[in-house]
């Protein structure tokens, strides 16, 4: 998968870095989203400057607000079926794999 990240604080123009990555297996009772949008928003800016409250740990990826589908449950995953449309709040500026997650109303549309 594609992601920008960053391993130091600095100006986004300098230290952000489109890289591969390798694609997360979800453990127990997480799912992996495909991500359709994102938002980088003032906090992630300051987190990227390493100015925001709290510093993530190095290397990490921003961005606290992601919408998309879930891809891949892990066992004992229930609540969350395939192809589910979520959006993604992250609590804080922590790197976290998966935050606050709330599901969307269904479109009617097809989102496989």
């Amino acid at each position: 998968m594609k992601a920008w990240t960053l391993g130091e604080f600095g100006p986004h123009q300098e230290v952000l870095q489109w890289q591969d990555l390798p694609e997360p297996e979800p453990g127990s009772g997480q799912v992996r989203i495909r991500i359709g949008a994102t938002g980088i928003n003032f906090p992630d800016l300051l987190c990227i400057e390493g100015k925001y409250q709290v510093k993530p740990p190095l290397p990490f990826t921003p961005g606290m607000e992601a919408m998309g589908v879930v891809e891949t449950v892990g066992s004992d995953c229930r609540r969350m079926p395939r192809r589910k449309r979520l959006m993604n709040r992250r609590s804080l500026c922590r790197g976290d794999a998966v935050g606050r997650v709330q599901q969307l109303p269904h479109s009617g549309r097809d989102d496989g």
